[in-house]
């Protein structure tokens, strides 16, 4: 049930309360009929170890407390694209639309029937009692300014639709208005930029997800090879997103059991080791992870990996000979990673400082001072690896893979 309310809560992180909710307020349950007990739901799907409790209160978000209601009218939702309640217009509320038609992300409750029409219409009865009087709207919504824009995707569309991935299309990067955005159209890495590590790679136009050329690594057994960049920081509040399109066409498989590589690394000063977006084969198929390699520090958390569990404990092994949009989350204010397949977040690679799967030390991140994409594979091989990036951002705010 844990796994479940986290799939449910990844997307949007306080749809939930939309899904089950009941028009009246949680004081008065019985102001209306034919609603469920949005409590015994609340306790049955969302507040068990590690979620939406008062104690782990996941993602900041409580759905134990009383005043649910009146604790998120007038908020945003997580990628800020929509108020939780929209106290003056109710009917665009993300509790609501989530239901019938979202204007990001998939429609809820995830990969289940649709809810019925008689649900829906509870759903809005109790989204209106939190509508704000006209003169009293404006005050009802806190100020854009007040939300941390490190978490949010800036008004940006952070659509799953991989159609409108602009896969094909021209390059994106000089109207992306991020921080940096490399295309690799000019032909050659600037030196200003980034630095090349270990197997040089080369720009090519055999494999691209926009514009008419990518980087191509090819690594001839373990080793290095990728480019780093120093350029964006220090990040404000030691915080910062990356998006990458990456394609892989040949992985770590036989005759190894076992193998371990990395395509994206962060590092910094204050705490040792590398902050990893990874991948394991084992089990006969490769998955994603995410970990960290921090063995020298006393209070260090160990070398180590979490696989990828979603969906459902069904994880998909990693693809190739495709193109995959790659988005990843270091905040250091915080100590948490998250990471993103397609503008869909995998739960299971959320780390934080109590959650993450080191020796039970603190997972406390590095004050960051550079970015590594390439490839790195850590075993004794033979095997050829074969990969292409392109479009690789990095900004304050969360990018998603339309822009």
């Amino acid at each position: 049930m844990r796994e479940h309310s986290r799939i449910l809560v990844a997307l949007s992180l306080a749809f939930v309360t939309a899904l089950i909710g009941c028009p009246g307020s949680l004081e008065d349950p019985a102001r209306f009929t034919g609603c469920l007990d949005v409590q015994k739901i609340f306790a049955r799907d969302c507040l068990g170890s590690g979620c939406h409790n008062t104690k782990d209160n996941s993602g900041n978000l409580d759905l134990e407390s009383p005043d649910i209601g009146k604790r998120l009218a007038g908020v945003k939702s997580s990628t800020q694209l929509s108020y939780l309640i929209d106290t003056t217009t109710p009917e665009k509320s993300t509790l609501y639309t989530k239901l019938n038609a979202p204007t990001f992300g998939n429609r809820m409750p995830l990969n289940k029937p649709a809810q019925d029409i008689k649900t829906q219409d509870c759903v809005l009865a109790w989204l209106k009692t939190y509508r704000a009087p006209p003169d009293a709207a404006a005050d009802a919504r806190p100020s854009d300014a007040s939300h941390d824009a490190s978490d949010s995707g800036g008004g940006r569309d952070l659509t799953t639709d991989t159609t409108k991935f602009g896969l094909g299309g021209p390059t994106l990067c000089a109207t992306a208005n991020v921080q940096l955005c490399e295309g690799f159209e000019t032909g050659s890495l600037d030196p200003n930029t980034w630095k090349v590590i270990g197997t040089p790679p080369t720009i090519d136009s055999v494999q691209t997800a926009r514009g008419l050329k990518a980087l191509h690594i090819k690594q001839s057994g373990d080793g290095p090879s990728y480019i780093e960049e120093t350029r964006t920081f220090p990040a404000k509040n030691n915080t910062y997103f990356g998006r990458a399109f990456v394609w892989f066409a040949t992985l770590a498989g036989p005759p190894m059991n076992y193998a371990h590589w990395t395509f994206i690394g962060a590092v910094g000063t204050n705490v040792s080791g590398e902050i990893r977006v990874s991948g394991q084969f084992q089990n006969g198929k490769n998955l994603f992870g995410v970990g960290t390699d921090n063995r020298v520090d006393d209070a260090g958390t160990g070398d180590w990996t979490t696989s990828d569990t979603d969906f459902n404990g069904n994880p998909t092994a990693v693809p190739t000979n495709q193109w995959l949009c790659i988005e990843w989350l270091h905040k250091g204010d915080t100590n948490e990673t998250r990471l993103y397949w397609n503008a869909v977040e995998h739960p299971s690679l959320h780390t934080t400082a109590t959650t993450n799967g080191g020796n039970g030390n603190p997972y406390i991140l590095p004050d960051f001072t550079s970015v590594w994409l390439g490839w790195q594979e850590y075993q004794p091989s033979t095997l050829q690896f074969d990969m292409w990036l392109d479009e690789i951002a990095i900004d304050p705010s969360r990018i998603g893979c339309a822009l």
